[in-house]
C-alpha cells in the first residue's frame, strides 16, 4: 500500500530567488523535531535519493558496514515550520533548506 504523505515537497531554498524573507521567516520560527515526525509527513526516502545516500553499507574506513541515511546522518536537522502562510517541515542537509509544504 502507498504509504499518503500530508506534505509536499517544494524544493531547496535556493529555488525560490527574490523571497529571501520569506526563507528567513520560515527558519527564525522554527521548532526542531525528529526525524521519524518528519518521515510521517514527507516522502524522505525521495530526498534521500536526491541527495545521493545509498541504502548500502560503506565499503571501507572507518564506517565500512554501517549504512548512511538521512535518519542517521548526524549532521542533518529537522524543524518544523510555516512558509509562505503554509505550514512546513523542513531538512537542513549542508546548509540547505529541503522544504515540504502542507496542501490547502
Amino acid at each position: 500500500m502507498a504509504t499518503s504523505y500530508t506534505h509536499t515537497y517544494r524544493g531547496r531554498c535556493t529555488d525560490f530567488p527574490g523571497q529571501g524573507q520569506d526563507i528567513r521567516a520560515m527558519v527564525e520560527q522554527a521548532k526542531a523535531v525528529s526525524a521519524a515526525e518528519v518521515a510521517q509527513h514527507c516522502n524522505l526516502r525521495a530526498l534521500e535519493r536526491r541527495l545521493g545516500y545509498s541504502r548500502a553499507p560503506i565499503r571501507r574506513g572507518l564506517y565500512a558496514g554501517t549504512v548512511l541515511t538521512l535518519a542517521t546522518d548526524t549532521h542533518v536537522e529537522y524543524r518544523r515550520s510555516t512558509f509562505q502562510g503554509r505550514p512546513c517541515y523542513f531538512v537542513r542537509h549542508s546548509a540547505t533548506e529541503h522544504i515540504f509544504t502542507q496542501e490547502a
